[in-house]
């Protein structure tokens, strides 16, 4: 999925979230709504998003990668943007597939998604 289509499919993911709290008529809410379903949907077989990472930087969590060399998993800050996101959860789909990446490219991808410094490893 390009960068351009993520950011359509978040924008309509977001937009379901916010209408809640707005006071519009009820079928333009459920619509909205519906439309931001399909679209998380979307992204999520898309992305074959295991470890639930688009849901929880929608709700503030640090997302789940598991390291290449380690297989430890980390748990990274993703800053506000689409971008980082979209970069992470192609790296994770490149994982879940069983498709073959080098270290390197696990590297620049860190530096894309500009994780803070601090990184938590869990053992699984």
């Amino acid at each position: 999925m390009h960068l351009k289509d993520f950011e359509e499919h978040m924008t309509l993911i977001l937009d379901g979230h916010e209408i809640l709290a707005e006071d519009v008529d009820m079928s333009k809410k459920l619509r909205c709504i519906e439309l931001g379903r399909r679209s998380y949907q979307v992204c999520r077989e898309y992305f074959k998003d295991e470890g639930n990472n688009l849901h929880r930087w929608l709700v503030g969590l640090p997302t789940v990668v598991r390291h290449p060399v380690t297989g430890d998993f980390m748990e990274l800050i993703i800053e506000e943007g689409f971008e980082p996101l979209h970069n992470l959860l192609e790296f994770c789909k490149l994982q879940n597939s069983g498709m073959t990446y080098d270290i390197e490219y696990f590297d620049a991808l860190m530096m894309l998604i500009r994780v803070n410094d601090a990184y938590r490893y869990q053992n699984d």
